[in-house]
C-alpha cells in the first residue's frame, strides 16, 4: 500500500467519479465498429511521444484502449490501458494500465470487489504496492490521466452524454494516493472541456463534431490528433575523448535451474590513457529498475571517471533488461551479493589493481555500497551520493511522504493516508511469512520490503573502515540534505576513520540540471551532472 514518491515521475494519474444523474447515451463510439485515432505528444514544440486510441462498442460494454509511447523518458516508457465501461456509461467494469520500461512492468488494476458492490484498487510497483480493497466511492468511476487521451475520451463521452455545461466531480490520483478530491468540469465553448482542481495541472480538451478528442493541453504538454512519425531514443554515450566501453557478463553466486551461474549484463568503461593494472570503480544506482546507464546519471559518472584513468563497471540489475533473473524478486541480500560478484569479476580479470577498487553508490545504491565496503576486503574507497541515512523501507518511505507533504506534492490528507498505507504494508509483511501474496488476482512480492525491515534501523556506517566521501546537493527534494550530516556523524564515530562531506549549494537529487523530454533528444531524458560534482568525485577516488 506504499506510494513511491519520485520527483522525476511527472506523469499525474487520476480516477474520476462523476456525480452526473442525467440519462446517458453513448457519444464518440460508432455502432459496433472500432474507432481508431492517433495522436502526437509535444513539449516545447517538439514531438516526444505518440498515442493510439481504440474505442470499440459491444452489446454490453464500451471498451477504450490505448498504447502510449514516451521514448524520451528516463528509461523509455510505454503504457497500455484498457477501460471497460457499461453500455450506458454509468459504471466501470474494469481498468488496467501497464507501464513498461525495459525489464519491468508496473500494473494498476481497478476491479469489482468480491461482493460486486464496489471497486478495489491495486498499484503493483513490484517491490512495493498500493492496495485498497474497496475504494471509498460507488462504481461510477472513470479512470483519468491528464496526459492520456484514452482516459480523457472516456471522460468526454461521459460528460457529453450528461448534457450539462458544468459538473462537480470526485477524483483520486493513484500516483499520489487513493484519497478523493474534488474537481470542476466546465464546457466554456461548444468544442472545449476544461478540468480544474487544486494540486493537479489544468486540463483543456478540444473535440470535434464526432465527439473525438482532437487536442489536449496540460502542464507543459500538448497532445494533438495527428499521425506520429518514428521516434527513437538512445542511452547516454561517452563524450570524453578516447573513452570506450564494452559489454560484459558478470557471473553471480546464484545458480540457475540449468546449472549455470546467473549473470549480470553490464558495461566496462576503459580510459584512453592508463597503464595496467588499472584502478577500478563500481557504480550502483538508486532504487528501482535501474539499468547500467542509471537513466544517464551513472553513464555520465562512468564516462567522467574513465576520462580520469579508471576502469568503471556498471551493471543492469537482475532482469533489467539484459541481466538474468527477475527484478521483482530482488532482496537486500541479492543486491549486496551482486555488488560482491562485481568486485570478484574485476579481481578475476587480471588487469585490475586489486588494491585500487572503489565503490560509488547513489540513493539506495549508497546504502548497498556502504554495506559492501564494510565487509569486502578488496574495496579501498567509497563515495556516497544522495544516500539516505535510514533503511529504504519503511523508514525512508515515511521520510519521502513527509518531504512530499512539505513540498506540496501531497496534501495533508494524502500524506496521512500514505503513512497509513505504509503501516499496513509493514503489518502485511510481518503477518505473512511467504514471499508472495495474491491480491485482485495479481501476485505481489514482499521480500524486498521484508529484507529491508530486517536490517538495522540506523544504517551502520561506522562499520565502514575505508575512507568515505559523502556527496549531497543542498536542494535535494528526494533525500533530505540533513541526512548527509547524519551519515557524517556516524562516520566520525569510527576511530581513525577518514571521511569528508562534499555539499553542493543549489543542486538537487540529480546533482545538476534535469532535462525535459524535449531537450533530451535523441538521448533519453537524463540529468546533466554539474562538472564540479564530477571533479569532486574523481579527485576523491584518485586518493586511493
Amino acid at each position: 500500500m506504499m506510494v513511491h514518491v519520485r520527483r522525476r515521475d511527472r506523469v499525474v494519474a487520476a480516477i474520476l467519479a462523476l456525480a452526473l444523474l442525467a440519462p446517458l447515451a453513448i457519444a464518440g463510439c460508432g455502432g459496433g465498429n472500432a474507432d481508431v485515432n492517433s495522436y502526437v505528444v509535444r513539449q516545447e514544440n517538439k514531438d516526444i511521444g505518440s498515442q493510439k486510441v481504440t474505442i470499440k462498442e459491444s452489446s454490453t460494454a464500451v471498451v477504450y484502449s490505448s498504447t502510449e509511447s514516451m521514448p524520451f523518458t528516463v528509461f523509455g516508457m510505454t503504457t497500455t490501458r484498457q477501460i471497460s465501461v457499461a453500455k450506458d456509461l454509468k459504471t466501470i467494469n474494469s481498468y488496467e494500465s501497464d507501464e513498461s520500461v525495459p525489464g519491468a512492468t508496473y500494473g494498476t488494476f481497478i476491479q469489482p470487489t468480491a461482493d460486486k458492490t464496489g471497486l478495489s484498487f491495486l498499484n503493483n510497483r513490484l517491490q512495493t504496492y498500493q492496495w485498497v480493497p474497496a475504494l471509498p466511492s460507488e462504481k461510477r468511476i472513470i479512470p483519468l490521466e491528464p496526459e492520456s487521451v484514452c482516459t480523457l475520451q472516456v471522460l468526454l463521452d461521459r460528460f457529453l452524454a450528461a448534457k450539462v455545461s458544468e459538473a462537480n466531480a470526485t477524483v483520486v490520483i493513484p500516483s499520489r494516493s487513493p484519497v478523493t478530491r474534488g474537481v470542476l468540469i466546465q464546457r466554456p465553448s461548444q468544442f472545449l472541456l476544461r478540468v480544474t482542481s487544486p494540486g493537479i495541472p489544468d486540463i483543456e480538451v478540444t473535440f470535434n463534431k464526432s465527439s473525438f478528442v482532437t487536442k489536449v493541453r496540460t502542464g507543459s504538454f500538448t497532445i494533438q490528433m495527428a499521425s506520429p512519425g518514428t521516434m527513437t531514443s538512445t542511452a547516454f554515450q561517452p563524450v570524453t575523448k578516447g573513452t570506450t566501453f564494452t559489454e560484459v557478463s558478470v557471473p553471480t553466486t546464484e545458480t540457475l535451474s540449468n546449472g549455470q551461474k546467473l549473470t549480470l549484463a553490464g558495461s566496462l568503461y576503459f580510459p584512453a590513457k592508463a597503464a595496467k593494472p588499472y584502478k577500478a570503480v563500481i557504480l550502483t544506482g538508486e532504487e528501482g529498475p535501474q539499468d547500467r546507464t542509471g537513466g544517464g546519471f551513472l553513464s555520465q559518472l562512468a564516462d567522467a571517471l574513465a576520462g580520469q584513468g579508471f576502469v568503471v563497471l556498471t551493471c543492469d540489475r537482475r532482469g533489467i533488461p539484459k541481466s538474468q533473473g527477475e527484478y521483482a524478486t530482488t532482496t537486500l541480500q541479492t543486491l549486496l551479493s551482486d555488488i560482491d560478484s562485481q568486485v570478484d569479476y574485476l579481481v578475476g580479470r587480471g588487469d585490475i589493481d586489486t588494491n585500487k577498487i572503489a565503490l560509488v553508490g547513489y540513493g539506495e545504491g549508497g546504502l548497498l555500497s556502504a554495506s559492501a565496503a564494510a565487509t569486502n576486503p578488496y574495496v579501498k574507497r567509497l563515495a556516497l551520493m544522495a544516500t539516505p541515512s535510514v533503511r529504504m523501507f519503511p523508514d525512508f518511505a515515511r521520510v519521502q511522504v513527509s518531504d512530499a507533504q512539505k513540498t506540496g506534492l501531497l496534501n495533508d490528507s494524502e500524506a496521512a493516508f500514505q503513512l497509513q498505507l505504509i503501516d499496513a504494508l509493514v503489518a502485511t509483511v510481518t503477518g505473512n511469512p511467504g514471499s508472495t501474496l495474491q491480491l485482485s488476482g495479481q501476485k505481489v512480492f514482499l521480500d524486498w520490503m521484508r529484507t529491508w525491515m530486517a536490517a538495522p534501523a540506523n544504517a551502520n556506517f561506522a562499520a565502514v573502515k575505508v575512507p568515505v566521501q559523502v556527496m549531497q546537493g543542498t536542494a535535494d527534494d528526494v533525500v533530505p540534505a540533513s541526512m548527509a550530516g547524519q551519515i557524517m556523524q556516524a562516520l566520525q564515530q569510527r576511530p581513525g576513520g577518514q571521511q569528508q562531506l562534499a555539499q553542493f549549494d543549489g543542486l538537487g537529487h540529480s546533482f545538476g540540471k534535469d532535462l525535459s523530454q524535449a531537450a533530451s533528444k535523441p538521448k533519453r531524458q537524463h540529468p546533466l551532472v554539474d562538472p564540479k560534482v564530477l571533479d569532486s568525485l574523481s579527485t576523491w577516488i584518485k586518493g586511493m
